[in-house]
């Protein structure tokens, strides 16, 4: 197994958009990558900052060839350049991989 742990700051006020983008990638992925077994979005509860809304995405994948099948799809960058757009002002994503 594969897993993934990204940590990501969405910009007040705009977690409703930031989910809505988030669950039209997640089906569309979920129904064309076999090889991703989840894909969850926590909203962290106590956020660090004052300025944004914190969540973390756990996700798992068979392996890291499936990983890699996820990161190259062609669907892909269209719905992260929507979600990237909820993101703060010079957030980096955070990113763990383990396997």
């Amino acid at each position: 197994m594969f897993l993934v742990v990204a940590n990501v700051e969405v910009k007040l006020g705009e977690s409703d958009s930031f989910l809505k983008c988030l669950d039209e990638y997640i089906a569309v992925l979920m129904e064309n990558e076999p090889g991703t077994l989840y894909f969850d979005v926590y909203r962290k509860s106590l956020n660090s900052k004052e300025d944004v809304e914190e969540y973390a995405i756990l996700e798992g994948y068979t392996d890291e060839a499936a990983y890699d099948d996820h990161v190259n799809s062609e669907y892909r960058m269209g719905y992260l350049e929507k979600i990237r757009s909820h993101l703060s002002d010079g957030a980096a994503t955070k990113f763990m991989s383990v396997e």
